[in-house]
């Protein structure tokens, strides 16, 4: 098992507090609204860990636990994705790089994260999905995920 479990910094926890918007996310009515983030993670416990500390932070969550549950969420179309943090080491025929490029394709708005740990990243650099910014590598704490995802989504 893969270890998430860096605390955030109290400095962090401070800036958070009033709640975590994003100034360029917004809703048909221009309103500003919570990000959505689609967390993509097989490893069931750094999955529920990230959402709910992403929740708590402010921002919707869906879950997938693979490419293919990734894509049937983005099919249905019911929520507004702002942006994907996927594990590069899916299980399956449809995996993380896969599922990148697919949504690259079909959906240009959505910003992509990727995570992995440094074994996988040395044995398939070839094939790494590529995200909008740099790799976060197993353990990352949390608040340098929701760093990352705050700048990604204010680009």
């Amino acid at each position: 098992m893969v270890a998430l479990c860096r605390l955030p910094s109290p400095s962090h926890q401070r800036l958070f507090q009033a709640g975590f918007q994003f100034e360029g996310a917004v809703n048909a009515n221009s309103e500003r609204r919570r990000p959505c983030v689609l967390v993509v993670e097989d490893e069931v416990l750094i999955r529920a860990y990230v959402c709910q500390y992403l929740r708590d932070h402010n921002c919707r969550v869906i879950e997938a636990s693979t490419a293919v549950e990734a894509q049937a969420i983005f099919d249905v179309g019911e929520m507004m994705i702002d942006l994907v943090c996927c594990d590069a080491s899916l299980p399956g025929r449809f995996d993380a790089e896969d599922l990148a490029a697919w949504v690259r394709r079909k959906f240009p708005e959505v910003k992509m994260l990727v995570t992995s740990t440094a074994a996988y990243l040395s044995a398939h650099t070839a094939r790494m999905p590529v995200g909008d910014g740099p790799v976060l590598h197993k353990p990352y704490s949390p608040d340098v995920l929701l760093a990352n995802i705050a700048r990604l989504l204010a680009e």
